[in-house]
Order: C-alpha cells, then structure tokens, then sequence
C-alpha cells in the first residue's frame, strides 16, 4: 500500500476540510471579539515582531488564508475520491496538507509582508519618535496587506522581489526592462525636402542583466520619420543605438515621438524636424 494512503492527512474529505476551515474561521472571530471585548486577557497581548506590527497583521494573513481555504475546498470539490470508495485522488494527495498548514502560513507570510512595507517599501513609515504608526488607518493598512498575501502567496513573491531591490538599490536587474534610459530627451533633425537624414539614439542599459530591443516606434502627426535600425543584446552597464531618419517631403515643421519597448517596459522621447525647403 502507498504511503499517501495510509497518512490520515490525504484521508481527510472535502467535507473534514470544509469542517476544519469553519472551525479556524470561529476561532479567528472569537480572537477579533475577545481582542475587543477584553476576553480573555487578549487587549493585554504586545504587537507582533518586537512591537513593529499590530496583532490584527498575523490575524489579518491568517484570514486571508481561510478564505482561499474556503475557495480552494468548494472550487474543486470534486476531484477528491472518498476513501471508502477507492484510492484518494490526485488533488487529496497534494493539496489536503496545503488546506491544513493554509491559516498558520497566512498568518507568518502576511507578518512578514507587514515588516517589508514598514522597514524597506516605506508604504506605513515609522513616526517621528521611531514607533510605527499604528492609528486605525496605518493598522488597517497593514492589515489589508497582510489578507492579500495570506490570501494569494504570489502577492508575498512580488514583494520580496520589490524588496530585494530597495535593499540591493540602482543597478539591481528589474523583471520587465524597467532598467534602462533614452538620450537624448528631444532628437532634432533639419534636412532638405526630399534629402534623408539620420540620427541615433543611445540606449543604456542600467541592470545588470542583458536585454534586447523590443521595438522602436515612431507616432505623431506628419511622416518623415522613421526608425531604421536597432541594435543588438545589450549587456548590463553597456550602451546602443537606435538609428532613426527624417525624410521631409514637403517644407514645415515636423513633430513626433519615438517609444521604445524592452520587455514590456516603454520609454519615449520626442522627435522634431525641420524642412525649410
């Protein structure tokens, strides 16, 4: 027999977990009302992590868990197979413990989420005397952030990366291309009807990571702009061009713009041209 089929945890019905995930719920309101009330001697309790956070940030995260515990448990209700009825089936197999462990999970990641936005993202800033602001509206902040990331641990990993480059600073490579500048600010141009001329546009890379050129795009009224070349891999701290001709058919002025994409991250700089004829 598998080892999966004698652990009591891949056992456990949907209907147990629905049962455990109410009961965890009650004891969750019935931490919320003693806290208020005074039962209990919970108002007596200190914040959380050295009294940086409130005690309503571990509840909040754990809250968050119930909840997705409660989606997860009735969305897929029936890809569980009773025990008394065959072999537990895959979902039972991998997801029974991630219903169990889903509260205590959400109370310690949204804790934790609560101290990088207080000491790192500056979201709830610490007040003047050095104490974290924990009025109603900084607490329920905190809070909030505390049930999103109990509630969807993807959240947790998007704000450990935000945090990882606070904490390490410029330089650090972006997920999306973020790291990166055009120069100049305005590309100017003066040609002759009917003459083409050509100007670059440097690109630096700020990461430490390569990237390519996505895209060079010009918009804007009047034609007589055009990108004519990009350049190739670009590595951490180096730089590349960007060629782009003006072509005017017609004396005037000419106004446009030149965004370029690096992994979905755009930057746009302005393009003038002038034809005197």
């Amino acid at each position: 027999m598998a080892s999966h089929e004698r652990s009591w945890v891949v056992r456990l019905s949907p209907s147990a977990l629905l049962v455990i995930t109410f009961l965890e719920f009650a004891f969750l309101v019935a931490l919320l009302l003693g806290y208020e009330f005074h039962w209990w001697g919970l108002h007596r309790l200190p914040p959380v992590a050295g009294g940086v956070v409130p005690l309503v940030v571990p509840w909040g995260g754990a809250l968050g868990g119930v909840c997705i515990a409660f989606v997860g448990v009735t969305a897929h209700w029936g890809r569980w197979t009773s025990a008394e009825r065959g072999t537990p089936s895959r979902q039972a197999v991998r997801w029974n413990g991630w219903y169990l462990v889903r509260v205590p999970l959400g109370a310690a990641l949204g804790t934790v989420a609560a101290l990088m936005v207080v000491l790192f993202l500056g979201t709830v800033a610490p007040n003047d005397d050095g104490a974290v602001d924990i009025t109603p509206v900084g607490a329920a902040t905190l809070m909030v952030v505390a049930f999103v990331v109990g509630y969807k641990q993807e959240t947790f990993r998007k704000l450990l990366e935000r945090t990882v480059e606070v904490i390490v600073g410029p330089g650090t490579p972006v997920p999306g291309g973020d790291g990166f500048t055009l120069e100049p600010a305005t590309l100017e141009f003066d040609a002759a009807s009917g003459v083409e001329q050509r100007r670059t546009v440097a690109v630096t890379n700020e990461g430490r990571l390569p990237f390519v050129v996505d895209a060079g795009k010009v918009q804007g009224p009047g034609d007589g702009f055009a990108v004519t070349q990009l350049p190739g891999k670009i590595l951490g701290g180096d730089a590349g061009t960007i060629e782009v001709s003006f072509r005017p058919s017609q004396p005037g002025r000419y106004r446009g713009s030149l965004t370029v994409t690096v992994a979905g991250s755009t930057r746009t700089i302005a393009l003038a041209g002038t034809c005197a004829g």
